[in-house]
């Protein structure tokens, strides 16, 4: 028998690790033992970094059988990916069969104890009793969909002002691309629960509270290698903040409401679209007015944030293997990857950083350190 171990410490730091840590091995063992999913048996784990001698939060887990469906994928016949997709769709199928009372994560009873309160789920299935909450600096406890969004909101608003945010691995910050800042960061939690109410669906069908895997990529997904189409493993398994839905069709050039479509002349299933989208763009007025002022900065930022974005891509697809994907690199390829970052860097501070104090500040943000 194989075992992983995965710790806890280096999670994100935005939440706290160990909150995160006690979550998911919950998670996994309800989607294992309730949902029938083939996710990793965990053996042991610690999320009080403190109090053990490790000194981080670590869960000793089961190593997934076969191999990550990105490996076979291309190789793969027609047939063998649509069985794939249906053994998936089987899946989806019992997550989404199970309905919560309320909207949180999922604990074990006595790993957290939640300022807002529990609501225990009792199962022969499960060796102990779990509590659906969320405590601390984690989004309080929902019976609405609003509710919960709007706490979570209200979470981000607690981190920001008490946390040291991580530095951004997914783009480059610094005078002449986006700069990052508190005040920045809480008025846009300001405006987003104004606006959150307007964002959900409407289809109760969609917003139920239910387990679901909101990163299932091929490398979360292991298939066995000799019988492709045979799921062995899925892992990363959380309860994620619900999704919202991405509007597929034409996006609106300003924040004005859209005039309404000329239908004469439409074909039938013309003029459904055409209102259809007209709808959409024009549901619930926007509630912000904002000034010449405000809209050139938020347009600077959009632009200092887009460029940093693509010059992370161009430096990703430069370095390849050698990219610290989520902030790792295997031990061998440590030296490499650390020199190739230090030239970057360089060139970056060389051709954008235009004073000391600006190279000080690139030098502030820069996230490989």
């Amino acid at each position: 028998m194989e075992f992983t171990v995965k710790y806890g410490a280096w999670k994100r730091q935005w939440l706290n690790a160990n909150e995160m840590t006690a979550s998911e091995v919950a998670t996994m063992d309800f989607a294992r033992k309730i949902l029938d999913t083939p996710a990793p048996r965990v053996h042991s784990w610690n999320f009080h970094a403190k109090s053990h001698p490790v000194g981080a939060e670590f869960i000793i887990m089961d190593k997934a059988e076969g191999v990550p469906l990105s490996q076979v994928w291309d190789t793969m016949e027609l047939p063998e990916k649509l069985k794939v997709i249906v053994a998936l769709t089987s899946l989806q199928k019992r997550w989404s069969s199970v309905s919560f009372s309320h909207y949180g994560s999922l604990y074990y009873a006595g790993d957290v104890q939640s300022p807002t309160g529990s609501h225990y789920i009792k199962d022969a299935k499960l060796s102990k009793v779990l509590s659906l909450s969320l405590a601390k600096l984690r989004a309080g406890i929902g019976a609405s969909l609003t509710q919960y969004l709007q706490a979570i909101g209200s979470r981000e608003m607690k981190a920001i002002q008490s946390i040291e945010p991580p530095k951004q691995i997914a783009l480059f910050c610094g005078p002449n691309l986006y700069r990052p800042s508190t005040e920045k960061k809480l008025t846009a939690l300001a405006w987003y629960q104004q606006i959150v109410n307007s964002l959900i669906p409407t289809d109760a069908a969609i917003t139920k509270p239910c387990l679901w895997h909101n990163d299932l990529h091929d490398k979360n997904i292991f298939v066995d290698p000799h019988n492709p189409e045979k799921i062995t493993g899925i892992i990363d398994c959380h309860n994620p903040d619900p999704a919202l839905l991405d509007w597929d069709g034409l996006e609106p050039e300003t924040l004005d409401l859209a005039p309404r479509p000329k239908l004469s002349g439409l074909f039938a299933e013309e003029r459904a679209t055409a209102m259809r989208e007209y709808t959409v763009q024009t549901g619930v007025p926007f509630p912000f007015n904002f000034s010449e002022e405000e809209i050139e900065r938020i347009k600077l930022d959009s632009d200092g944030a887009v460029a940093g974005t693509e010059l992370v891509a161009k430096v990703k697809e430069d370095m390849g293997e050698l990219w610290p994907d989520k902030g790792f690199i295997e031990h061998e390829r440590y030296d490499d990857c650390k020199a190739f970052l230090d030239e970057v860097k360089r060139q970056i501070l060389e051709q954008l950083a235009e004073t000391e104090e600006e190279k000080a500040e690139y030098e502030r943000y820069w996230p490989f350190e």
